[in-house]
């Protein structure tokens, strides 16, 4: 009897001692790149490159994408927010929006953009919401982008989930840690 408790015993501290092992401390924060083979397939991705760079500083955080592109060069667009905190609000510079995956749709030059977020866990989950104005054939309107930013368990991949509040369809994202 006592051999069997000894045994059971051993058994759920070697489960306890693995489950552990596998847990990493890793979070979202480095640079990662767009692997193209797990992410939604859309046409913009064969043509450009994105790499994201997530950085943590005294003012909150910074969401650098810079999209890389062979022959028309690099485009980088920053994303400022504080998880948890007020709204940060930034002017668009350009009526390209580098992000649009469906053709037709412009960004709206010298228009604010509004970025907010919050972690559901520190440092390996966050939620944001951007909203700004664009142009379309038939005007303008408003755009809501939901992103939900999720580090894997072992921490060498982020997968982004998106959605927009013009596309039923949510866009995948998955990116792959890249290393220096």
């Amino acid at each position: 009897m006592k051999k069997s408790i000894l045994s059971a015993f051993s058994l759920m501290l070697l489960i306890i001692f693995a489950q552990a092992c596998s847990e990493t401390d890793s979070v979202i924060f480095g640079k990662w790149k767009l692997n193209l083979e797990k992410s939604t397939d859309i046409a913009p991705w064969r043509y450009r490159q994105l790499e994201l760079e997530i950085v943590q500083n005294e003012n909150g955080l910074q969401l650098i994408h810079n999209w890389k592109h062979r022959r028309h060069g690099d485009w980088v667009d920053t994303l400022k927010l504080v998880p948890g905190g007020d709204t940060v609000k930034s002017i668009i510079r350009s009526p390209l929006w580098v992000e649009n995956w469906f053709m037709g749709v412009l960004s709206k030059e010298n228009s604010v953009r509004t970025t907010v977020g919050e972690w559901e866990k520190p440092g390996k989950y966050l939620k944001t919401s951007t909203e700004q104005m664009v142009e379309i054939s038939q005007g303008e309107t408003t755009i809501r982008t939901y992103r939900s930013y999720q580090i894997s368990r072992h921490g060498n991949e982020l997968t982004v989930i998106e959605k927009r509040s013009s596309r039923p369809a949510e866009i995948r994202l998955v990116f792959d840690r890249i290393t220096e």
